[in-house]
């Protein structure tokens, strides 16, 4: 049990990761029962997404398989440190039967098994998770940053006062990883530690974060690789041994 009265934003991220790795689970076996043209698709996966002050809903996220242009400017943004996504996405909405369709059908996704999708979708939408994950553009008492927890992922930018610029860090439950950048100079490794022992206050956080975090605190220490560096942008895996969690520089 935590007394403190407040987390280090390191422990918020790594307490509700568990959750977010279980649902995405659940997500990913939504496509067990869905038929897609794959000669047309990179890759694609299903979110629950919410829009303000509206109930969640899933949606299945996908990309196109890059033609010369797409791959043109996805190197383009790689050289300057940017992070490029592109892609489009169906809703998977319930009919007048109370079965799950998706739509629009971009790329003929159908669904093949539609009992074992509704019951699966079903127990999704109506989790605790899909329930209470939410929390948009919370301010950090005493620090110059904010903090957005919602279904997709975790977000935390802070204004540094050393570059004047701004630095996030941001955790997407799809990739398991975290993303750290500057929107100012390279990044430096002792940046993402000082971000990471951000102290967010108990109270800024819904209860059942609060008990997510507790259920889950780890007795491990927070490795930052060395590789954090010389750039703007990193893409950080987060890999787990005995006695430590190591972010590292994805290959």
């Amino acid at each position: 049990m935590n007394f403190r009265d407040y987390y280090y934003l390191g422990e918020v991220i790594l307490g509700l990761r568990i959750e977010y790795r279980r649902i995405n689970q659940e997500l990913e076996a939504l496509k067990e029962d869905v038929s897609v043209d794959v000669s047309r698709l990179s890759n694609f996966y299903f979110r629950i997404v919410e829009l303000e002050n509206k109930k969640a809903k899933l949606e299945c996220f996908f990309r196109e398989k890059a033609g010369l242009v797409s791959r043109f400017f996805k190197r383009f943004a790689l050289e300057l440190g940017v992070l490029f996504r592109s892609g489009k996405f169906s809703e998977c909405l319930k009919n007048q039967y109370n079965s799950f369709e998706i739509h629009p059908s971009w790329f003929s996704f159908k669904i093949v098994n539609q009992e074992s999708f509704d019951e699966k979708a079903d127990k999704i939408m109506t989790s605790k998770f899909t329930r209470n994950m939410k929390m948009r553009e919370k301010e950090i008492p005493n620090v110059d940053g904010t903090l957005d927890i919602e279904h997709s992922g975790i977000r935390f930018a802070k204004w540094d006062e050393d570059t004047e610029g701004l630095l996030f860090l941001d955790y997407q439950s799809h990739e398991d990883a975290l993303f750290f950048g500057s929107f100012s100079e390279d990044l430096e490794t002792d940046s993402l530690k000082s971000i990471l022992m951000t102290p967010i206050r108990k109270n800024l956080l819904h209860p059942f974060h609060q008990e997510l975090i507790e259920e889950n605190t780890f007795d491990k220490d927070i490795v930052v690789d060395d590789g954090v560096s010389d750039t703007t942008f990193a893409k950080l895996d987060i890999l787990e041994d005995e006695d430590k969690i190591v972010l590292k520089r994805s290959k």
